[in-house]
């Protein structure tokens, strides 16, 4: 609380203590943690279930879901157990136990790039309820996360300059400021909502969203019959795929959704990448006019 509701990302650091709480126990000192106590939360976490959405409406809580808690999401844990227990012994001069971090960090995998076919977003969209569609629209058309397109306010839309500013996170004190210009589609629904000197864009019944559109998400990826496990996180990666396989530049992606590090744009790098191919094809061609490249005599005749 001293340090971190400062931050722009309080919300996260206040998710991810809840289990740091509840499995170590309220009464644990610092000092007495150390890389027994840390294998223990570990081996604890990994055994139990994911749970998905955190509503605000009474009688409403997060689902469990069929998966198990993933090794990023310990990591991520464990981190801001790190960054804790260093904050009290540095800033505090508090004595701390010993431990030996690197030892239990888990392995993560590359992280999920799964994007939508144009055919697939239209199927979404023709079963959408009336409310979803233009935040879907936005997310496709702007690529921002989830926080942005819910919380957009008038304000931060110019229509004659066609640009959307938004604040996202980043390691900077109170994030960072984006532009990202407005695509003709995106254009035509702020226009049909109409536009405000200021208020939340998206309403729902005439009152702004509280909560994401994900089980309303969800819902409209089911009824469309496109696949399970699709997440709203999913319209960034399509926003970004669709970029990179009409061959814009990776920095302009990169500057688009706001990526501080470029390593994390390159995740889309081979989507639509000829490249790969192209070089396959080049050992093809070596191996033409030898045996390899054509069927023995004795195989054409069995055909």
């Amino acid at each position: 609380m001293e340090v971190a509701r400062f931050q722009p990302s309080f919300a996260t650091t206040r998710h991810q203590a809840k289990p740091l709480m509840r499995i170590l126990a309220k009464g644990t000192t610092l000092a007495t943690i150390g890389d027994d106590r840390v294998a223990a939360y570990k081996a604890k976490r990994r055994g139990e279930r994911a749970r998905r959405g955190n509503s605000p409406r009474k009688g409403r809580a997060s689902v469990q879901m069929d998966r198990l808690i993933s090794n990023a999401t310990v990591n991520r844990e464990l981190e801001l157990l790190r960054r804790v227990m260093n904050t009290a012994r540095k800033d505090w001069k508090l004595a701390v136990g010993e431990v030996d971090w690197q030892r239990h960090l888990l392995e993560e995998s590359e992280g999920n790039t799964r994007w939508m076919t144009p055919d697939q977003v239209d199927k979404v969209l023709a079963e959408s309820p009336p409310h979803l569609k233009p935040p879907l629209i936005a997310a496709i058309c702007t690529g921002l996360r989830s926080q942005n397109i819910m919380r957009l306010d008038w304000r931060e839309i110019d229509l004659g300059g066609r640009t959307i500013t938004v604040r996202v996170k980043s390691r900077k004190p109170g994030g960072k400021l984006l532009v990202v210009p407005i695509a003709q589609p995106l254009m035509i629904e702020l226009a049909n909502i109409g536009p405000k000197d200021a208020g939340r864009v998206f309403l729902y019944r005439g009152r702004p969203i509280k909560t994401d559109m994900r089980r309303a998400f969800l819902t409209a990826c089911n009824k469309a019959k496109i696949g399970e496990g699709w997440t709203w996180h999913d319209l960034r990666h399509t926003a970004a795929s669709w970029m990179v396989q009409r061959k814009v530049p990776i920095r302009v992606v990169q500057q688009i959704l706001g990526h501080s590090d470029i390593r994390l744009t390159m995740r889309y790098a081979h989507v639509g990448d000829d490249s790969l191919t192209q070089a396959v094809e080049i050992i093809g061609t070596a191996l033409v006019g030898t045996p390899v490249a054509h069927p023995r005599e004795r195989d054409l005749k069995k055909a």
